[in-house]
């Protein structure tokens, strides 16, 4: 029984903390819903985030040279399950460049007949991107994720391609 108990946290550490990877990639692919003639969108991404399949949906509205992008997303393996959600301010710098800067919350949880444990935290985020007339780029860093169990010192960093 000491030896499960030390695997399961073992197996907990490394998912939640990452410890197995240095650099963390994900990439989503965004399809805009609605586009109003100031820019402003909603739409929903399907992707990869942390190697976990997500779906999430999102607003972004523009004023001008600054704008607002929100977003909630589901990614889900089964037993492992994670919410979230995240909030940025948008700033245009020059030919349609953004960067970005925001924070989210997010919620997880691992159900299997050997472990359950639940663990949230929070994030700060950091955007870079570019829109076209029809589409747009972005990068975004997060670095370091605040759990419940300590801080996660490994970066995550994703790529969204956005129509």
């Amino acid at each position: 029984m000491e030896s499960f108990k030390s695997e399961s946290s073992l197996l907990k550490s490394k998912i939640m903390n990452r410890e197995d990877s240095p650099l963390l990639l994900s990439a989503s692919a965004i399809f805009a819903f609605e586009k109003n003639k100031d820019g402003s969108f909603t739409y929903g991404t399907v992707g990869v985030d942390s190697f976990i399949p997500t779906l999430s949906i999102g607003s972004r509205e523009w004023k001008e040279d600054s704008g607002f992008d929100i977003n909630l997303s589901l990614s889900s393996m089964i037993v492992l399950n994670r919410v979230a959600v995240n909030a940025s301010y948008l700033k245009r710098l020059s030919n349609n460049q953004y960067i970005g800067i925001g924070g989210g919350a997010f919620f997880a949880l691992l159900d299997t007949d050997y472990m359950f444990f639940t663990n949230g935290g929070i994030f700060p985020s950091l955007k870079f991107g570019k829109e076209f007339e029809s589409h747009f780029h972005e990068v975004s860093v997060v670095f370091p994720q605040i759990t419940a169990d300590g801080i996660c010192l490994i970066p995550l960093i994703s790529y969204k391609y956005g129509f």
